[in-house]
């Protein structure tokens, strides 16, 4: 029996049964459809609502543009992008949606809020609503009603509704800060604080070396009240100029954001005047699910392969097919890398449909490793490999460790779903805490994806960084070499006799 008919008989038994490995490569690309559809519902829409914001309005009172500070934030949510928002009829139609977990969280601005937002200010009698994370929305008025059964998506909401607060209350504290400076009780202020020194040349006009600003007013109006509020003025206007001057890429009278940092809304679109159109771009999230979904349900699925590698292997020892392999004039090499081989090929073309089902159904292409062709052939090459290899290593070698098939699915279920957990491949690694980071590192799926990410760009994001491709492959590689040492030591021990048969 040579390699070949090795390779061939396990690739027969693998591929006899056509309906599992036709699931074996059309299930990966359904999950990832169907993830997209979970995350967002409006996934092929051309609406970037990806999260719902419920709020409701009891503020009737008057901020700006004749209108409630209330409508006013309600417009800043509407403005950011990705967010829909949904306003409701009356608190206790909010108080039931919180209830019953059909929402986990409802931003309420009650009736008081238009007359605090008036108030702060940075004055001393004003109201200081700010603190580290944004504002406190109970000196607003502000309430958050949450569902304790939805805890993060609550505290997203509620960091959501801290930050758009942030953008309405500061540009308007700013604005009537600005028009202090030109108020006559701000220049009598600093009529008071400032003083200037008297040129030598006209010190026996007065008797003092330093005159207040005050004082100096009072003397160039010669007594006249009518010039001196005059000349008052002149100074509060003065510094608003030479301080618009000096900040004007922005408009410091400017209550709003818009108004503050002189940009204006286009279609969703944030634009300032100082940026080019080439830096202006939509923010899309269902770039981001698939960026997400497509590497990690690829890695995830083609360590599949451990159930059914192990379970021929497993079926083998049971039914003395492999005794009797071992008993002809095979070298251990050969029977090792025979029961490697067609779980390579298969992994090789799975990993490689699903990557061909990104590139031509969801915007994937190969990152930019060079201009030839051939070229990115050959990373696409080594990384398959790699994660081929160390799929067929594990496989294999736990189809010589479990003694029967249930053994097999709960060892095998170990590796492929907990392993994927950490490896980032269920959880983006993006929103994992720091630790569980770490922990990726220790499983071969986080290796895989970290290499396959790199690989893969979506939608002209082309970077590339060669050392993290490697260092993924490398380690890919290694699980594979080890576990084939270790497949190979127990295939001599099962041959001496020196193994005791499960």
């Amino acid at each position: 029996m040579s390699f070949i008919h090795l390779v061939y008989k396990d690739l027969l038994i693998l591929c006899r049964d056509r309906l599992t490995l036709f699931l074996l490569f059309i299930l990966p690309f359904l999950v990832v459809f169907g993830l997209g559809f979970i995350v967002d519902e409006r996934a092929f829409s051309n609406r970037n609502d990806s999260m719902r914001i419920s709020v409701l309005v009891l503020d009737s009172g008057l901020g700006l543009q004749n209108k409630s500070w209330a409508r006013l934030a309600v417009e800043d949510f509407q403005q950011t992008p990705n967010m829909l928002v949904e306003e409701l009829a009356d608190l206790t139609e909010a108080k039931r949606l919180v209830e019953n977990h059909d929402r986990a969280a409802v931003i309420v601005f009650h009736p008081v809020f238009s007359e605090k937002v008036n108030q702060c200010s940075f004055l001393r009698e004003g109201i200081n609503p700010f603190h580290r994370d944004g504002v406190y929305l109970e000196r607003l008025g502000v309430e958050v009603l949450r569902d304790t059964k939805q805890p993060a998506t609550a505290a997203l909401i509620q960091q959501f509704a801290q930050v758009s607060l942030l953008r309405v209350v500061l540009p308007y504290m700013i604005g009537r800060a600005f028009e202090k400076l030109g108020d006559p009780s701000f220049i009598e202020l600093l009529g008071r604080e400032v003083s200037l020194p008297v040129p030598p040349k006209l010190r026996f006009l007065v008797s003092k070396e330093k005159l207040a600003l005050g004082e100096l007013l009072e003397l160039a109006a010669a007594g006249d009240k009518k010039m001196m509020d005059e000349y008052r003025s002149k100074v509060g206007n003065g510094i608003q100029n030479a301080l618009s001057g000096q900040f004007e890429k922005y408009n410091l009278t400017g209550k709003t954001w818009a108004s503050l940092t002189k940009s204006m809304l286009d279609n969703g679109i944030i634009i300032s005047q100082d940026e080019s159109q080439e830096s202006i771009k939509k923010i899309d999230k269902s770039v981001v699910r698939f960026q997400i979904f497509v590497p990690s349900m690829t890695v995830l699925f083609s360590f599949v392969f451990l159930f059914v590698s192990g379970w021929n292997i497993v079926a083998e020892k049971k039914q003395s097919t492999l005794q009797r392999i071992f008993y002809t004039p095979v070298g251990n090499w050969v029977i090792l890398l025979g029961k490697m081989f067609p779980i390579i090929i298969l992994t090789v073309l799975q990993v490689g449909f699903m990557m061909l089902m990104g590139v031509f159904f969801l915007g994937f292409e190969l990152a930019d490793v060079g201009t030839s062709f051939v070229y990115r052939f050959c990373f696409l090459s080594i990384f398959l490999f790699c994660i081929s290899f160390c799929v067929a290593g594990i496989s294999t070698l736990l189809g010589f460790l479990v003694s029967n098939e249930t053994q097999l699915i709960f060892v095998s279920g170990i590796v492929f779903l907990f392993f994927g957990v950490l490896g980032g491949c269920v959880f983006p690694l993006e929103i994992m805490p720091e630790y569980a980071k770490s922990l990726a590192i220790l499983t071969p799926q986080g290796w895989a994806l970290q290499a396959i990410r790199e690989l893969l760009s979506y939608k002209g994001n082309s970077s590339f960084q060669e050392s993290i491709f490697f260092q993924g492959c490398l380690v890919l590689l290694g699980i594979g070499v080890i576990t084939s040492l270790i497949s190979h030591w127990i295939i001599v021990k099962m041959r001496s006799g020196d193994w005791i048969w499960n």
